[in-house]
């Protein structure tokens, strides 16, 4: 029963750890692109 519990809580761990190693190499180039200028909002 251990390990019926503890593999699927340690896949998802490394899964885990794996889209947030993505998500830092991905995002900060992304926040470094020039903004868009907001278009005007008109009523």
């Amino acid at each position: 029963m251990l390990v019926q519990v503890t593999f699927p809580l340690a896949a998802a761990n490394v899964m885990n750890q794996a889209a947030r190693t993505v998500m830092a190499i991905v995002c900060p180039p992304l926040l470094l692109e020039p903004k868009v200028p907001a278009a005007p909002q008109s009523l």
